[in-house]
């Protein structure tokens, strides 16, 4: 009677062991938006660098002022056969230019970040594949690198490495708590400085309620979301 006993107390205690070594899998948080779905957040960049074409990054530590940046999802669109999300984004102290996501609708992938001049009706684009994105230069619309968003669940946290062209890679690692709430965290390396891009997303936000940027540990920029 006391070997079963013993027993039982430890197959327990194995059982709670496992438990806690295998951590429940939850759904990573996502946003779910529809025409006319907006938010503001504040920006606040630090210091400046060089991106690809120069082959190095250099932080410069300069303080700018702090500004908002507003979001507006103007509806769908149809792009090379796909349906994707229009998101217009514009700084509140600029009125010469502006930006506009191409988000596909899927799977929330980030297709093209496009940029307009209006004074000279010019633009530039920037294609991306089915891969998170993390820029290689500071932008002037705050942290706008995009995971992506897993489709499956996640057991606590996961990593995953996103081969690029150019032979560069991002590495992904998805973080998810107990209510939801996902930590992004989007890493590459430039000649030897390394880029480190963090989001943390609340469960059915729009967007993330927090973001960073750091080269070699040193802050470059970070963001917030002052609402809607």
């Amino acid at each position: 009677m006391r070997r079963a006993a013993l027993a039982l107390g430890a197959l327990l205690a194995l059982g709670a062991l496992a438990a806690a070594e295998d951590p429940e899998s939850r759904d990573a948080a996502r946003p779910s938006w529809h025409k006319g779905s907006a938010w503001t957040v504040r920006i606040h960049p630090i210091g400046t660098f060089v991106g690809a074409d120069s082959k190095r990054v250099e932080v410069t530590p300069v303080v700018s002022k702090t500004v908002n940046v507003r979001f507006l999802v103007e509806g769908l669109e149809t792009e090379d056969k796909v349906s994707c999300y229009r998101i217009h984004v514009a700084r509140e102290d600029r009125a010469d230019d502006d930006m506009i996501l191409v988000v596909r609708e899927q799977d929330l992938s980030l297709k093209r970040l496009i940029h307009r001049h209006k004074p000279s009706r010019t633009e530039t684009a920037v294609a991306n594949e089915r891969t998170p994105y993390l820029s290689l230069e500071l932008g002037s619309f705050g942290p706008l690198d995009w995971p992506l968003f897993p489709r499956t669940p996640v057991a606590g946290s996961e990593t995953k490495t996103f081969e690029l062209a150019g032979e560069r890679s991002v590495k992904q690692t998805t973080s998810v708590e107990a209510d939801g709430t996902t930590t992004y965290v989007l890493e590459t390396t430039l000649g030897k400085k390394k880029i480190v891009s963090t989001m943390k997303w609340a469960k059915d936000a729009d967007f993330w309620s927090s973001a960073g940027r750091t080269v070699d540990g040193t802050e470059a920029e970070t963001g917030e979301l002052a609402g809607p």
